[in-house]
């Protein structure tokens, strides 16, 4: 049956005789099933029981309003339900979550899985990345569907929906599917950090400082070396790619291997860049640089009172930056002027996501929720005491955290 064709969202969407039918019901239905909330046939009419699955939606966010719930559901389907393309989230390496994180999360399964590095997901299947093995989990029941020990990744994988892209010395595609290698692509150099995966390309940069864009089955399609002898891990941004390389300059290119812009700078830049919307952020000694992500120009630069960074992320107009000593500073990111700061009750782990309501914080001591206010930041919740966090993946309904001991999966 053809269905009346209607945007999603475009109209309100309740019970009524006869029921409701359209395209954008089947985007309602094809999402929430996605998320675990609806189990029948995505038919594209608005009965009762897609009726009861969206009222379910709406609980689990802990929201009244049909309009605000749908806008939400948009959210999560354009950024891709089911997806943690990469260990930070997406490309943009900027550690936001774009999913809501829900006040209370329960416990739903456990997997004794050892030495645990990274987590990525692609479509309800979760990516563990181990000691020289890489395993395949259904995202709704913890069962093992394949493991492949015959890799040894160098960084975590990126998952798309083609394949696994691995990097070793060179990079090995895997089926995402069955888990079987699909293509071992040779280099030069072994890759730098984890790839980025742009339209069937993939770009990476390598040990002696090249970034470059493969095609699988085909080899390389263009190059660029900036001169210096170490690149940051490429990241990407709508349509454009950014890195700083040893020759102090942060780079712009297109996806063609173009050159958009370039920014001298003073410090020599060890992590890969992150931003989001008109800021690009880059992490030097001791020091974090600020510039716009369409010219190149440097913004603002902002001194820290901490060398040594544990993890950063960006949310809600905030840069948040965690200490290896604990200490989380909160700064603004249109001036760079400090906002607040506040101290874990943990030594950190690593890793900070968040988004504009609440940050996600591992420790060694257990992964802790914080509530973000005007006033700063309050911790809320804590999971998992006494466990040490290594990796988080988010799928829009479930939490998947890695200890040193297994996976948990909280809901």
């Amino acid at each position: 049956m053809k269905l009346p064709a209607f945007a999603f969202g475009e109209r309100p969407l309740k019970i009524t005789k006869p029921y409701l039918a359209g395209t954008d019901v089947r985007h309602l239905q094809q999402a929430l099933k996605e998320l675990g909330f609806y189990d029948e046939s995505v038919d594209g009419i608005y009965g009762k029981i897609t009726d009861k699955a969206f009222k379910r939606f709406k609980k689990y966010l802990g929201e009244e309003r049909d309009e605000r719930a749908l806008e939400i559901l948009k959210i999560y389907r354009d950024y891709g339900i089911g997806s943690w393309k990469t260990s930070r989230g997406d490309f943009s390496n900027a550690g936001h979550i774009p999913f809501i994180i829900p006040d209370k999360l329960n416990s739903l399964f456990y997997k004794n899985l050892k030495d645990v590095k990274a987590i990525t997901a692609y479509k309800n299947r979760i990516f563990v990345t181990c000691e020289n093995i890489l395993i395949c989990v259904d995202a709704k029941d913890g069962r093992v569907l394949w493991y492949n020990n015959e890799i040894n990744p160098r960084y975590p994988v990126t998952a798309t929906s083609d394949c696994l892209i691995v990097p070793e010395e060179g990079i090995t595609l895997i089926d995402p599917f069955r888990g079987k290698v699909l293509e071992k692509i040779k280099l030069e150099h072994p890759v730098c950090g984890s790839p980025v995966y742009y339209k069937g390309k993939i770009i990476f940069a390598d040990e002696k400082g090249k970034i470059s864009a493969v095609i699988p089955k085909r080899g390389t399609v263009w190059e660029f070396n900036p001169g210096g002898i170490f690149t940051t891990p490429p990241v990407y941004y709508d349509d454009n790619l950014f890195f700083a390389s040893y020759d102090r300059n942060v780079y712009c290119l297109d996806m063609t291997g173009g050159v958009l812009w370039e920014t001298k700078i003073s410090d020599y830049i060890n992590e890969p860049l992150f931003l989001q919307e008109t800021h690009l952020f880059a992490l030097g000694d001791g020091r974090l640089f600020a510039f716009d992500r369409f010219s190149g120009e440097t913004l603002w630069l902002k001194a820290l009172p901490e060398k040594d960074i544990s993890s950063y992320c960006l949310a809600g107009g905030k840069v948040y930056i965690l200490s290896k000593k604990g200490n989380l500073y909160i700064i603004n990111t249109m001036d760079g002027d400090f906002s607040g700061v506040a101290a874990l009750p943990m030594e950190p782990a690593g890793l900070l996501f968040g988004n504009e309501e609440k940050l996600l914080i591992g420790s060694k001591g257990g992964l802790f929720v914080y509530k973000i206010s005007e006033n700063g930041v309050t911790l809320k919740e804590k999971y998992l005491e006494g466990h040490e966090i290594r990796a988080v993946a988010f799928t829009g309904r479930c939490l998947f955290v890695a200890t040193k001991e297994g996976l948990f999966v909280l809901s």
